[in-house]
């Protein structure tokens, strides 16, 4: 489907426009990052995640939004990722300036030219917390699930406790009835 089919032609149309528009469109955040995988681009997308501005992220300066216990194992996929030239994926957890924690599903992959020389990295990062709630719900449903069933096992065992020394006990009186 080219552009004649949708009535403009080429001088009408800007794709680099329209792309622009579309990666601020996204609620994602987009990035690219250069051929050593330092940031050069990110969405504005990425301000309202952490309260950062676009220009504080570029470079490596994303990593300081990221939290304290994930930033160890994500610059370790990241590095991994960049020696071996291949995607790479993850979960990690962002903090906005105010404190609040955003869970992230990620994925980024290097961009080759004609020789199979990573030019760029490209990035796409997407908000999972809604996922993430649900999931945490429901862990702790199953924890107080868990709970409640070792309480009636509990319970079980005592009854069955309980029983046998009635026997134990009716078994004993009968004795001393027939004495």
């Amino acid at each position: 489907m080219g552009n004649e089919s949708i009535g403009l032609d080429k001088s009408e149309f800007c794709y680099e426009q329209i792309y622009k528009e579309i990666i601020e469109t996204l609620p994602h955040v987009v990035w690219v990052g250069d051929s050593e995988g330092k940031v050069v681009f990110i969405n504005e997308t990425w301000e309202g995640w952490t309260g950062m501005t676009s220009e504080e992220a570029l470079g490596h300066g994303w990593v300081n939004a990221v939290h304290p216990e994930d930033v160890a194992e994500l610059l370790s996929k990241w590095e991994n990722a960049y020696k071996n030239g291949a995607p790479y994926y993850g979960e990690c957890r962002f903090v906005h300036l105010n404190g609040t924690i955003l869970y992230c599903s990620f994925l980024a992959k290097p961009v080759f030219n004609s020789e199979g020389v990573i030019t760029n990295w490209i990035g796409l990062d997407m908000d999972i917390s809604p996922m993430k709630c649900v999931e945490n719900k429901l862990k702790d449903k199953v924890r107080e699930l868990e709970r409640i069933n070792d309480l009636m096992i509990d319970r079980e065992l005592k009854m069955a406790a309980l029983k046998s020394e009635i026997k134990i006990l009716k078994a004993q009186l009968s004795i001393k009835t027939e004495l």
